[in-house]
């Protein structure tokens, strides 16, 4: 009887370790959103005025800087191209977060985007690492008429 005692004793404080890590990571990643919102939509309206790396190269990681150099990124580049600037951002949400010791801290961010040509839903992918953050994927999906879809990830 003891024995039953302890293991259920045991579980339950594990249970009760296991919420308390899902309520700080709930808030750590509503932390991570509201710290990184305008840094994402910033990064987009500056890329988007004329769809070259180097205007935004310090703040992209060298994962995606070395994609956007091959055949493929250069030719994605020609399809943003088309899309036009950046005008504005609907329905923005923190995707997907996660975090580990020692490594990045990493956030997927999903909006509806609308350029001057085109809807699309953007993706992007922001790394964290020692209070320096960096775009490390971006991708769009037209909504609508053009069916091009591009993508840059590390």
């Amino acid at each position: 009887m003891k024995v039953i005692k302890k293991v259920l004793v045991g579980l339950g404080v594990l249970f009760v370790l296991f919420i308390c890590l899902a309520i700080f990571l709930a808030g750590s990643s509503s932390e991570f959103e509201e710290k990184h919102k305008e840094f994402v939509l910033n990064y987009t309206e500056e890329f988007s005025k004329g769809w070259e790396i180097n205007s935004v190269s310090p703040i992209t990681t060298n994962g995606m800087l070395s994609q956007i150099n091959t055949p493929n990124g250069k030719h994605a580049l020609n399809v943003f191209r088309t899309f036009g600037i950046f005008i504005e951002a609907t329905d923005f949400e923190l995707f997907n977060y996660s975090s580990h010791a020692g490594g990045p801290t990493v956030g997927i961010f999903k909006f509806k985007a609308q350029f001057k040509n085109a809807n699309t839903l953007v993706t992007v992918t922001v790394h964290e690492v020692d209070e320096v953050v960096k775009v490390h994927g971006f991708h769009i999906d037209p909504i609508g008429d053009i069916s091009t879809s591009n993508e840059f990830k590390a």
